[in-house]
């Protein structure tokens, strides 16, 4: 006999809780509220969500990630792990780079969209994107978190990742909040090019990677 004691507020709970706590279980339900199918896992996708929690938990830095197109990196990394952090830290600070700037505001919206979803609205009512800062390229959340996407090569100056304070040197505390997200730093053809290479090498150790406020 089916349990008729659980009330439909209890289920909003248990499924917020299973979320926040559970990072597969957070993929496979958005990823269904997202494009109204399942998110079949494979061995990979565990994987990328392991490490992914261990970069949230500050035990992995300078995480790279190689494998093939269509094996649901953007997907898990970008869109939903962003997302994810909100609900834990909604005070994150991300920039997101990528070869072409349509790419970046393209993720950034999916990013977006998810957070204004009827869905995410039920589970965490009170995180939302500020009115007066809701552009695709940058925007922020009602806690004062912040997510700027643009071009590898654009400009990123004012913004920064991560925060100041989410690790306490003293106590060694640490508190996720944010990351340089870069997907794809290059165009297929020219990754084949050695001055094109070398100019997104020269991009990152001259600019990119000095917009990371905190030393993890």
């Amino acid at each position: 006999m089916p349990n008729t004691d659980i009330t439909p507020a209890m289920l909003l709970s248990r499924i917020k809780t299973r979320c926040e706590n559970d990072f597969p279980f957070f993929v496979r339900y958005f990823f269904h509220a997202r494009k109204n199918i399942k998110f079949v896992f494979n061995d990979h996708h565990y994987v990328i969500c392991s490490d992914l929690m261990k970069v949230y938990n500050g035990e992995i830095q300078n995480y790279i990630l190689n494998i093939p197109p269509r094996y649901s990196k953007t997907e898990l990394v970008i869109i939903l792990f962003t997302v994810w952090c909100y609900i834990k830290n909604p005070r994150c600070e991300f920039i997101h780079l990528s070869y072409s700037n349509p790419l970046a505001l393209e993720n950034s919206d999916a990013i977006r969209e998810v957070i204004k979803s009827a869905e995410f609205k039920q589970l965490w009512p009170n995180l939302t994107i500020r009115d007066n800062k809701d552009a695709k390229g940058a925007w922020a959340t009602s806690d004062n978190g912040q997510f700027l996407a643009t071009a590898a090569g654009g400009s990123v100056t004012g913004f920064g990742a991560g925060r100041l304070d989410e690790w306490d040197e003293s106590t060694g505390e640490f508190k996720f909040s944010g990351a340089l997200l870069i997907d794809d730093p290059l165009k297929p053809d020219d990754a084949r090019h050695d001055p094109m290479r070398n100019a997104v090498n020269r991009r990152w150790d001259e600019t990119i990677k000095s917009r990371r406020n905190s030393p993890k």
